[in-house]
């Protein structure tokens, strides 16, 4: 039933799956997904109608049933963890997703960490409520150790598999990640670390059958992929899950041998699908084609699948409330999730982090709020939010009691362990930010350039520098728990609330915001580099501010003018300088009073620090800028700033490294290389952020004077001299002008004494000022 489709949908996505290639061998076309978690339903961005855009099993069902009809011999494989993360888990475990994956026609799982998170039992559970054994599809996993336990599980989970695609043959096998035994609940299956042994192991085995093609379908993450494929001969493709990555095409690895192997790996949540067409002559094996199909509204939802869904929906909402048919907030902007890019400088805090910290430590009232950047799984995208999109943020856990994730924590520590827990935190950051703690109520400082175990540069609680001796309160996730016991830092006053998870913390506080969020970054998290690179940034134009970046009057839009001017000083690294930015419209003027990090590395710079709105202190800032050429005055870069109030309420964003008009010029000076910033002191290279018009010099004059004035955008500008009763008696300047600051002598030899009015007219911009000429 479910593999039947309806015409207009072949019609519609043929030219997405059709493809020209002529091949001369046998063709062998993989279709592959990862890291599902349960994810059956679509995901935002949401229309008005609360409908997910993207994802979901009807979509998947039509990518599947388009790919058989326009391709030949598809092999149809998913990399490993379909459960945790979602309410059709929570509700359903995975017995829901493995029946449809089952209808679908899936051929061969991997067995991912997350299926061990509930204990081996549960699997078998929901393995058992799916299809019998050996009437389904297979689970491989080739490095677990069963030791003679769990017999029935085992008749459901395969070392290897040998399937037949038209005249391909195509052996499988599957690695688990050893780190499953830390962190989940495999017991009693031990995973075995001999992934290499046991990946030569099974090339062998598979070659013994005289496979065409050998497939490692992984859940060992793309580190440990390469490293395996790097000395192994004999793998031609590695369909990889575990991280999350979505490739756009294949990575190659080079085998001892001089083989290839390509690797590929499709996001996760069935966002995407990845489409691999192989040609196989003999002993050769190449790529033909390679698609990283996105599962967006292009995709029409399959129906009779999307029945299915809605069905389980309503049973999921029949247990734990409207969380999907009714709104309960609206992100003003994407939610950034994922901490990336981590060794280089700048800002690492993550919208989704912030969020997800300052609902705890808000709710528990402790000094400060912590989560590991591995226990956060998905951003919310703009637009109207559900609650299963806020569920599936910290959708990794679960509870005896609601089953809604993990339940909430406070406790006390010692800043010595505090220290010790953030610098294992910053270890693994060259691979990604599994382990990266993210925080509220607190900053702290790292070096991407040092060793693990040595990143640590300083920390802040609450603007303090932290005391090692000193004891500070901590909400958090029961998991910091597990995770400071694998550590064996010590913890005391421990109160565990019974019930109470992460999603329903989260959740009451986007609702005690009024349901309206906006995405926080604020430098609380800084890769300060060695410090051994100084800088300097000046800028100076405007960008169009658009409906939304004013969050006090949304509504407000136009032209607001920024002048940057910082550099590091050589002898202390401290920088100095000032940033000013303007939005006329809102009458709302910043300027920087301190600037506490200026951070450089190529075209790109990262600003952090404190200053005034209209005359207001305790406000802080955190600005980036890009520019198309390091070194060098550029009239193309882009500017973001980010301005919060004393409570870190955001009150300008532009959220985006914006297009400018105007120039920019950034320089990174590494080491002792010529003090070239030092001697730049060159006032005018600076734009003003708002027309000025200043006070003459000398007054009283005789017979001369100067007149500065300033504009900030392109005009025409006129300034004139009347005498007391308004007659005019001299133009000074009639024309068009660029955006800068100016002087105009005035020379009155040939006027009486008395008092002159002189006028700056530009734009909608007036400005008068008396002058005394005294003969």
């Amino acid at each position: 039933m479910i593999k039947s489709f309806l015409c207009f949908t072949i019609v519609f996505l043929f030219t997405v799956f059709n493809n020209n290639a002529v091949a001369q061998g046998d063709i062998l076309t993989i279709l592959h997904f990862n890291d599902s978690h349960s994810t059956l339903s679509p995901l935002g961005p949401r229309t008005s109608s609360l409908e997910g855009t993207q994802g979901g099993m009807p979509r998947v069902a039509s990518v599947i049933g388009l790919t058989q009809a326009t391709e030949p011999n598809v092999l149809l494989l998913h990399a490993g963890d379909v459960s945790i993360g979602d309410l059709f888990f929570t509700k359903y475990f995975a017995a829901a997703e493995f029946q449809l994956m089952h209808s679908l026609g899936f051929e061969a799982m991997a067995v991912g960490n997350h299926e061990f998170d509930l204990t081996p039992d549960a699997l078998l559970g929901a393995l058992a409520s799916s299809f019998p054994p050996g009437s389904g599809f297979p689970l491989i996993s080739s490095n677990l150790i069963f030791n003679g336990s769990l017999l029935l599980l085992e008749e459901y989970i395969e070392p290897y598999t040998v399937i037949q695609k038209g005249p391909v043959k195509v052996g499988i096998f599957s690695l688990l990640t050893p780190e499953t035994n830390v962190f989940s609940q495999p017991a009693p299956i031990i995973v075995s670390d001999a992934i290499v042994e046991k990946a030569a192991e099974m090339v062998t085995t598979l070659s013994m059958f005289d496979c065409d093609v050998i497939i490692l379908l992984s859940h060992l993450g793309v580190n440990l992929d390469q490293v395996v494929a790097s000395y192994v001969p004999g793998i031609d493709v590695i369909i990889s899950g575990h991280d999350h990555y979505k490739f756009e095409s294949p990575l190659t690895i080079t085998d001892p041998l001089g083989g290839t192997t390509l690797l590929v790996q499709a996001r996760s949540n069935y966002m995407y699908a990845g489409k691999m067409k192989l040609e196989i002559d003999g002993d050769d094996v190449q790529l033909l084609d390679y698609q990283l199909i996105h599962l967006d509204e292009s995709i029409p939802e399959e129906p009779t699948v999307k029945a299915v869904v809605d069905n389980l929906i309503a049973g999921i909402e029949a247990t734990y409330g409207p969380v999907y048919s009714q709104q309960m907030g609206y992100a003003n902007a994407f939610f950034e999730e994922e901490a990336t890019d981590l060794m280089k400088l700048g800002a690492h805090d993550t919208p989704i982090g912030n969020l997800v910290t300052d609902a705890f430590k808000t709710t528990f009232v402790t000094d400060i709020a912590i989560q590991a950047g591995g226990s956060t799984a998905l951003p919310l995208w703009e637009g109207p939010l559900v609650g299963a999109d806020v569920y599936r943020v910290n959708g990794y856990g679960f509870n005896t009691i609601n089953g809604l994730g993990f339940q909430m924590v406070t406790f006390d520590i010692e800043g010595q362990y505090l220290l010790g827990g953030l610098e294992f935190g910053l270890s693994e950051i060259e691979k990604n930010d599994e382990f990266l703690i993210q925080v509220s109520g607190m900053q702290y400082f790292y070096d991407g350039s040092q060793p693990s175990f040595a990143r640590l540069k300083g920390v802040l609680v609450n603007e303090a520098p932290i005391d090692p001796t000193a004891t500070y309160s901590v909400a958090a996730s029961e998991s910091v728990i597990m995770i400071l016991d694998y550590l064996g830092l010590p913890y005391s006053n421990v109160q565990l609330y019974e019930g109470v998870t992460e999603f329903q913390v989260v959740a009451d506080y986007i609702i005690n915001q009024g349901g309206f969020i906006h995405p926080k970054k604020l430098g609380r998290i800084l890769n300060v580099g060695d410090q051994e690179s100084r800088g300097m940034l000046y800028a100076g134009g405007w960008i169009n501010s658009e409906s939304g970046f004013y969050l006090p009057d949304p509504s407000v839009t136009g032209r607001a003018f920024f002048t940057i001017k910082l550099r590091n000083k050589f002898t202390s690294g401290e920088p100095a300088g000032k940033v000013r930015f303007n939005l006329r419209k809102a009458n709302f003027r910043f300027r920087s009073t301190e600037c506490e990090w200026l951070l450089i590395e190529n075209s790109f710079a990262t600003v952090v620090g404190k200053g005034k709105v209209n005359g207001t202190d305790n406000y802080g800032f955190l600005l980036t800028a890009q520019s198309e050429i390091e070194g060098m005055e550029c009239p193309q870069g882009g500017v973001r700033i980010i301005i919060w109030d004393s409570d870190e309420n955001i009150v300008y964003d532009n959220l985006l490294p914006q297009n400018m008009n105007g120039w920019i010029f950034i320089r990174n000076i590494i080491g002792n290389e010529e003090n070239t910033i030092a001697k730049t002191e060159d006032e005018n290279l600076t734009l003003p952020v708002e027309y000025a018009l200043e006070q003459n010099y000398p007054n009283p004059f005789n017979p001369t004077t100067t007149i500065k004035y300033s504009i900030p955008e392109t005009g025409n500008v006129e300034l004139k001299v009347y005498d007391i009763i308004g007659n005019e008696v001299a133009i000074l300047v009639d024309e068009t002008k660029a955006p800068g600051s100016y002087e105009t002598p005035f020379d009155a030899s040939k006027l009486a004494s008395g008092i002159y009015i002189y006028s700056l007219r530009a734009a909608n911009f007036v400005q008068t000022k008396k002058m005394i000429l005294m003969k």
